[in-house]
């Protein structure tokens, strides 16, 4: 008599048997749709039938490709052996731990630590999971290792990238990668850089709104504004004060533009008219400059003197600088309690200035005596008034820089 037992056709009602090994040592570090393949292909080669990868890709969702880099990565790992249109499953146990001798053509194994098992990968994986919130895709850590490989990024830079992005509400590996790249061709190597880098480019993209808030613009600048606006601060040396005098200047005029206020910069900081007749001597901008060094000297004197004798106005003059820096950025950011936060802060400020005020004259100052005193009030030593003409101080000042050239090559 022989005995036969009815095979079993549901695969819900068998199991499939994964080993300890793989669990601890291979999949906690293994992106999430690789560790399902690895799960589904593993089921139908105990259940003695074959799926292949169109198949299984359909079954969970995801592209075809996908499917592709799992077995690239398990035969990288040692967990699987490719043979022709074959994956073969290792026996993990053995490979670790038995003396099975690796044959011809056959893969060998990896250890973790090697490949992806690298505590600085992991934990990297680890921290741009929780940062997005979500398991990353076989793709995502394959191109996060073809970011290493191609632009030299580091797992912290990477990881720091992600995190940056987040802030933008950008989780998209094409745009971190876009991210990462720039970095590392601008030669960032390290987050300290990074943030460096970040803080700058920040503070530059602040001036950018604010200038453009001062011409009375609600939009950002253009990337020709923003060539303008560099050329500003980086060529002519301009300071935010600078410029904002400019672009007050403008008021005076019925269209207002950044060109315009182009044009007064350059007046003043940038192209020079010779005053004497061989065009070596003191331009007429050059001495516009001296006056108006020599008015911010003289100044920082006079402030020197007060500090010495009443300390407490430097606290006061830094509270008031803190405030006229919350009122710009209340312009630029607005808010729905926007007029009350600018309310508030220009009663703050002058609740400073009349405390200030009050000190000064306590220790027999003249309230002003802190002030820059320019040689014109009407264009503060520029040589432009704020309707943009010429002020009526140019030709004297002409003159003062002619004499002061003979006088200086005598």
């Amino acid at each position: 008599m022989k005995f036969r037992k009815e095979p079993v056709q549901s695969c819900y009602l068998l199991d499939t048997g994964v080993e300890n090994i793989f669990i601890h040592e291979y999949m906690v570090s293994a992106p999430g749709d690789f560790v399902k393949i690895y799960l589904v292909a593993l089921m139908y080669t105990e259940m003695g039938e074959d799926i292949d990868q169109a198949g299984i890709a359909k079954m969970l969702s995801i592209p075809e490709e996908e499917v592709e880099k799992a077995w690239v990565y398990w035969e990288g790992m040692g967990v699987v052996r490719k043979k022709d249109d074959t994956i073969e499953f290792a026996v993990l146990k053995e490979c670790l731990y038995g003396k099975k001798p690796v044959k011809e053509h056959e893969t060998p194994v990896v250890k973790p630590s090697a490949v992806l098992e690298n505590k600085s990968l992991k934990g990297m994986y680890k921290s741009i999971e929780r940062t997005i919130g979500r398991m990353l895709t076989g793709s995502e850590t394959t191109e996060m290792i073809n970011w290493m490989d191609d632009f030299g990024a580091t797992p912290e830079l990477i990881a720091y990238a992600y995190a940056y992005c987040m802030t933008k509400k950008k989780d998209n590996v094409r745009y971190v990668g876009a991210v990462v790249k720039g970095w590392t061709s601008n030669g960032l190597t390290n987050v300290t850089e990074i943030e460096k880098y970040l803080s700058d480019n920040d503070q530059r993209h602040y001036s950018y709104k604010r200038i453009m808030q001062a011409l009375g613009f609600t939009r950002n600048a253009t990337e020709e504004e923003k060539r303008l606006i560099n050329a500003w601060f980086d060529g002519l040396n301009c300071d935010m004060e600078d410029i904002l005098n400019a672009c007050g200047k403008t008021s005076g005029i019925p269209n207002p533009n950044i060109n315009y206020v182009n044009k007064i910069l350059n007046n003043q900081h940038g192209r020079s008219t010779a005053v004497s007749g061989g065009g070596t001597g003191m331009t007429i901008t050059a001495y516009y400059q001296y006056l108006r060094e020599k008015a911010l000297a003289d100044a920082a004197e006079r402030r020197n003197q007060v500090v010495a004798r009443i300390p407490a106005i430097e606290k006061i003059e830094e509270s008031l600088r803190q405030r006229s820096v919350d009122i710009s950025r209340v312009m630029v950011t607005g808010g729905r309690d926007k007029t009350l936060q600018m309310d508030q802060l220009k009663r703050e400020i002058d609740r400073l200035t009349h405390e200030k005020a009050a000190l000064l004259t306590e220790y027999d100052f003249p309230s002003d005596y802190m002030d820059v005193k320019y040689a014109c009030s009407l264009c503060k030593d520029t040589g432009t008034k704020d309707t943009g003409e010429q002020c009526e101080c140019f030709v004297s000042r002409t003159k003062e820089a002619k004499e002061r050239e003979w006088e200086r090559t005598s």
